[in-house]
C-alpha cells in the first residue's frame, strides 16, 4: 500500500484499514477489505475504530480530514503508551 497524503490516500478506506490492522491484526482481515466497495470500507473501518479501539466517531466517511486522522494517531498512541506502562 502506497500512502502519499492525507487526503486521496485515505479516501477508498483501504489505508484506514490498514492502519487498524497494524495495530490489531485480529481485527480487519485485508483481504476481505479490498474486496468490499470504498464506501463500506470506510464504514467497516469507522465502526472498527469505535468499538473496538474506542475512538470515537468524530465525522462521518464523507468528512474525512487531516485533523481526523491525526486525533486517531494520538489516541492510539495514548492507548500503545499506557499498554506498555502496564505490562512493564
Amino acid at each position: 500500500m502506497n500512502v502519499r497524503d492525507f487526503t486521496s490516500s485515505w479516501r477508498d478506506g483501504l489505508a484506514f484499514n490498514a492502519l487498524i490492522h497494524s495495530i490489531r491484526p485480529d481485527l480487519v482481515d485485508l483481504r476481505h477489505i479490498e474486496r468490499m466497495e470504498p464506501r463500506e470500507r470506510l464504514k467497516f473501518a469507522f465502526k472498527i475504530a469505535e468499538e473496538q479501539l474506542g475512538v470515537p466517531s468524530l465525522i462521518d466517511a464523507e468528512g474525512m480530514s487531516l485533523s481526523f486522522f491525526s486525533v486517531i494517531f494520538k489516541i492510539i498512541e495514548a492507548k500503545l503508551c499506557i499498554k506498555e506502562e502496564v505490562h512493564l
